[in-house]
């Protein structure tokens, strides 16, 4: 311990290297500063950009989710008008059905309704 305080005893500073030092020691507080300002803007910038990179495909998902319900209730819908207009031809409920992917209960039900 002796030969450290030595050693650190003949290395004294003058006031105006001090003064230099604190001068260095402040602008790489600020560098460090910026930087963690920089790094919390970037994480701020980098979720808004996210968030709205993910409502977008969401909102785009969704709008084919809703094309692709639509379409199938259509089809659904015209299978019914179908068999409505082969019931009343009176085929047969097993032609029917294979003609339209309708069970034989559905049909049965179309025809009392």
């Amino acid at each position: 311990i002796g030969r450290a305080y030595n050693a650190l005893a003949g290395c004294a500073f003058s006031a105006d290297e001090l003064l230099e030092y604190d001068g260095y020691e402040m602008k790489a507080s600020e560098i460090v500063d910026r930087i963690e300002a920089g790094r919390e803007e970037g994480l701020k910038k980098g979720k808004e950009e996210g968030l709205k990179e993910g409502i977008e495909k969401g909102i785009e998902k969704g709008i084919e989710k809703g094309i692709e319900k639509g379409i199938e209730k259509g089809i659904e819908k015209e299978r019914r008008v179908i068999a409505r207009s082969l019931l009343s031809k009176n085929l047969p409920l097993d032609v029917i059905a294979t003609c339209t992917g309708l069970s034989e209960a559905e049909l049965s039900t179309l025809r009392k309704s």
